[in-house]
C-alpha cells in the first residue's frame, strides 16, 4: 500500500468515526453540531470528505471516552498522535 493510499483508508476511517460517534450519541447532524459549537456544514464536511484534525481529534476522542466508545475513541487518539508524527 503505498503512502497515499493509507491517508485515503485513515482518512475514510477517522470520517467513519466521526458519523459513528454521532450516531451512538443519538444525535442528528445539526445536535451534533450544536453539541460541538460547529456549523452544521462543518459536521457534514467532516463525516463524508474531509476528516477533522489537530484539535478536532482530541475533542472527539474525548467525546467519545466521555461517553464510553472506547473503541472510537482510540481512532481519533491514533489520528492525532499520527499527526504530530509528521511534525
Amino acid at each position: 500500500m503505498t503512502s497515499v493510499e493509507s491517508r485515503s483508508t485513515e482518512a475514510i476511517e477517522i470520517t467513519q468515526a466521526v458519523r459513528n460517534l454521532r450516531v451512538a450519541l443519538g444525535d442528528t447532524q445539526q445536535s451534533f453540531a450544536h453539541r460541538l459549537g460547529m456549523a452544521i456544514s462543518t459536521v457534514v464536511r467532516y463525516e463524508s470528505t474531509r476528516p477533522p484534525r489537530g484539535k478536532m481529534l482530541v475533542q472527539f476522542e474525548r467525546l467519545a471516552r466521555k461517553h464510553g466508545l472506547k473503541k472510537i475513541a482510540l481512532i481519533f487518539q491514533g489520528a492525532f498522535e499520527e499527526g504530530l508524527a509528521c511534525w
